[in-house]
């Protein structure tokens, strides 16, 4: 269920990313603010800094609308269906062993933060 709630969390986690991304332009500094902002996060939440309640129904309802996010790359896709035929394998491989690099990595951050 949507919610007022949900709708502050959503804009608090868009406000993190947003002032981020401001700084990082502003100092010239080229790491992605998306990636910064969630490690930030991590860090406050880990450290009692920000509490969980105060952004854990917008998480929940971010992750149970994921798909959406992902649709427009999709149908994207249907257009370049001979570039699939002729690289398809090589293409979803790299997709295959890129993910599991960064799930990997991502685990291997969080037990290493977690300690």
């Amino acid at each position: 269920m949507f919610s007022l709630k949900v709708s502050i969390q959503i804009i608090l986690l868009m406000m993190i990313w947003y002032l981020l991304d401001q700084l990082l332009q502003s100092l010239q500094l080229t790491m992605s603010a998306s990636v910064l902002g969630l490690f930030l996060l991590l860090l406050s939440l880990k450290n009692n800094l920000l509490p969980v309640s105060y952004v854990q129904d917008g998480g929940h309802f971010l992750l149970k609308n994921m798909l959406l996010f992902f649709i427009p790359p999709v149908v994207g896709l249907v257009q370049y269906t001979d570039i699939l035929l002729e690289n398809g394998i090589k293409i979803f491989t790299a997709i295959f062993l890129g993910t599991l690099i960064v799930m990997y990595s991502s685990k291997i951050t969080v037990h290493f933060l977690m300690k």
